[in-house]
């Protein structure tokens, strides 16, 4: 608005300065007629805006513009604003020089129209600031509920989850959101790593379990065999010779096979509680083979035969295969005999 304003009162000065410089010629030459002509001559130049001429034989003015005795600046290159009587103007000021005088031409538009656009466009602005902030607060807000619905509802599945006392996991949703579904799918891998764990946990207690009682049905009966033959020895002092040797070897073999079950059973552990690296492909015939030839070095009047074709493969843990073969095999020697003739055994 102001430099609209000022545009035209540079306009306006422009056009006014020869009937302003004419018209101090003709005061400065007394001719009352010639300038009373050039006054009129100015402000029809002048049209809407009030003009003043101040020279050294007084002043001409005409049209809109402050009192006499309002001061004006004393040098002004652009178009300021005076105030007076409530009112405000915009002021140009040119200097008028002639030959026979000099002075100013004063251009003056009154910006109470301007004024009064600008407290309009101050009430809008501030009508539509009180307007537009609680509807932008009320979008915003709308906004950011709907960008963490998604994380409203995933936090909702996830607080019923007790990974403890069910089963029931994250389901596979995808919900546009990147960061919620990757929440999501960390979740996920959590519990999956949870459900691992804990079924590793549990496996490892069905094993100390299994093994606690394999351990215990292994070693009752050597230990009770040995119990009872330390009740004869303490039990008879005067045990003859023949029957206290035949006592202690007794005992001597309960011990020995008392050691071949721990051994047996720290391998059994070993076993129950092997990585699954530890699987590859064995041979069963050379596992048989050796198998059968421990037991015949260590029962040389039993049979046994074996009956088996090369190149029999099976993917398992090649020691425990073999533990099961030379228990099946002390079994079967110690099983297998009667009275009239030694074991007999077939393995196939």
């Amino acid at each position: 608005l102001h430099r609209t304003e000022d545009d035209h009162l540079r306009e306006r000065a422009a056009a006014v300065v020869p009937d302003a410089r004419a018209l101090l010629r003709a005061g400065a030459t007394g001719r009352p007629k010639a300038a009373d002509t050039r006054e009129r001559a100015l402000y029809s130049a002048a049209l809407d805006v009030g003009v003043r001429v101040v020279g050294p034989d007084g002043s001409f003015s005409g049209g809109p513009q402050p009192a006499s005795g309002v001061p004006l600046p004393a040098r002004t290159g652009a178009p300021v604003t005076v105030r007076a009587d409530g009112a405000s103007w915009r002021v140009l000021a040119r200097p008028v020089r002639t030959p026979l005088a000099s002075g100013t031409l004063w251009v003056f538009a009154s910006d109470t129209a301007d004024r009064g656009q600008q407290k309009l466009v101050r009430r809008r602005v501030l009508v539509t600031t009180v307007l537009a902030a609680p509807l932008s607060g009320l979008l915003a807000w709308g906004m950011a509920a709907g960008a963490a619905a998604p994380l409203r509802r995933l936090t909702r599945r996830t607080a019923g989850l007790d990974p403890r006392t069910d089963r029931v996991r994250l389901p596979v949703e995808r919900t546009g959101v990147t960061e919620v579904d990757e929440l999501a799918a960390t979740v996920r891998t959590v519990l999956a790593r949870y459900d691992e764990q804990a079924a590793r946990t549990a496996e490892a207690l069905d094993t100390a379990r299994s093994f606690s009682a394999a351990a215990a049905h292994e070693l009752r009966t050597p230990l009770m065999s040995m119990g009872t033959n330390l009740d004869i020895l303490a039990g008879h002092p005067g045990l003859p010779e023949p029957d206290r040797t035949e006592v202690v070897a007794d005992l001597r073999r309960e011990h020995g096979r008392l050691l071949g079950l721990l051994v047996m059973l720290r391998e059994l552990g070993r076993g129950d509680l092997v990585e699954a690296e530890a699987f590859r492909t064995a041979d069963l015939t050379e596992i048989a083979e050796a198998a059968v030839a421990e037991a015949r070095r260590h029962a040389p009047g039993a049979v046994i035969a074996l009956d088996a074709p090369a190149g029999i493969t099976v993917r398992g843990w090649e020691p425990g295969l073999r533990l099961l073969l030379d228990n099946l095999l002390a079994n079967g020697v110690a099983h297998g005999a009667d009275a009239d003739q030694p074991a007999s055994v077939t393995v196939g």
